[in-house]
């Protein structure tokens, strides 16, 4: 799901948002759920949580299973990543010739889009660095400036990510010079429109209310010196509830029951043009719905190596997306390939048996969350 907390819950407990049930922002995970931290505790790694977004760190989530955890403090919504970081430092300095557990959280590529001057002055061309990059209330809704401005700005808040990963990254390995190289996962919880679909939705810069590949394809990197073949590009669809499923495989642990599949396979060259990729959209309200002019209650998403096919429900109005010749998924092909149409409606019906949805979940969000939301543009 490409939302922040349903996907990173995905992400840490290998199941899909409508099992673990967090289905949007604010909703805690049910007691009991197995999640990697408690697994790596029960083994005897020492765990530990640093993010960078309010109501992301694992107590707010119900995420059971870390020993330390650090995140925004007081009336603070989200932290610049390099605070995060020197948190995350600080605990490897004094725990990292420990087993440890560590997921180390950034915000930073997320909107309004802010990087450092000094990054701005790299990324951004000088023309476009004094362009409002607020949308117009009438006409197209960005110019073209703008929406030239809001992708560099885009681009440098990666930028900027991208430097505090390699810092992560190389200060843990210098830590364990003379023990194991640790295996090291990176992953994003959601991709961004990048304005493709402006004209075709009214949809600009944003996430969660589509399930287009640019806000649902997120990188995915596995990397462990020696264990791992370096450089494999893995060509065909795989999913982050596969995330734990890998590591416990990498590992030789049975772990816990999660509804990914090992990624190890193809690893070593197994062919993966028979997986199946699932998403699902969050829960909108009856007004974002109708702004969106988006159609039915729930929307879900399958898609195998070539195509994507997107069904609302009730409604069941699909669109079948060749993810090869129209990658800003524009066009309807269901007319020209029915029976790939068939083919995945019936695959996402199995999923839907298959899966089952969470009971015992509460959708109610707490005030003091609601305002934290708001404060980050998660909630009108």
């Amino acid at each position: 799901m490409p939302t922040t907390d349903p996907a990173h819950l995905s992400i840490l407990t290998g199941q899909f948002p409508r099992s673990h049930g967090v289905i949007k922002n604010g909703i805690e995970l049910k007691d009991g759920t197995p999640s990697l931290a408690a697994w790596a505790k029960s083994r005897g790694y020492r765990t530990a949580a640093f993010v960078s977004r309010a109501h992301t760190n694992p107590k707010a989530l119900n995420l059971a299973g870390f020993d330390d955890e650090s995140g925004p403090s007081g009336d603070e919504k989200a932290r610049d990543g390099r605070l995060t970081l020197e948190d995350a430092l600080d605990w490897l300095d004094d725990h990292g010739n420990e087993p440890f557990f560590l997921w180390v959280h950034f915000f930073d590529p997320h909107g309004p889009y802010r990087p450092t001057r000094e990054l701005a002055d790299k990324w951004i061309p000088k023309e476009l660095q004094l362009e409002n990059p607020e949308p117009s209330k009438h006409g197209r809704i960005y110019t073209e400036r703008q929406v030239q401005a809001k992708i560099a700005r885009y681009d440098a808040e990666v930028n900027y990510m991208d430097g505090l990963v390699d810092e992560l990254v190389t200060h843990v390995r210098g830590l364990r010079v003379k023990q194991q190289p640790p295996l090291v996962v990176v992953a994003g919880d959601h991709g961004e429109a990048m304005d493709e679909l402006l004209d075709s939705h009214g949809f600009a810069f944003d996430h969660g209310k589509h399930l287009y590949r640019g806000i649902t394809h997120v990188p995915l990197f596995f990397v462990w010196p020696g264990r791992i073949p370096a450089g494999k590009v893995i060509e065909g669809p795989v999913q982050t509830t596969d995330i734990a499923a890998t590591v416990f495989d990498l590992i030789g642990d049975n772990g816990f029951a999660t509804q990914g599949e090992s990624l190890v396979p193809l690893f070593s060259g197994a062919e993966p043009s028979k997986r199946l990729a699932f998403t699902e959209r969050r829960l909108l309200s009856e007004r974002k719905r109708k702004e969106l002019k988006l159609k039915g209650v729930r929307q879900y998403a399958v898609q195998d190596h070539r195509y994507m096919l997107i069904v609302s429900q009730p409604d069941g109005v699909d669109q079948l997306i060749d993810l090869q010749g129209d990658p800003a998924s524009l066009t309807d092909v269901s007319s020209e390939q029915p029976e790939v149409r068939d083919r995945l409606d019936h695959a996402l019906r199995d999923w839907l048996d298959r899966v089952s949805a969470a009971e015992g979940v509460t959708l109610e969000i707490r005030e003091e969350k609601l305002e934290a939301l708001r404060a980050l543009g998660y909630v009108q």
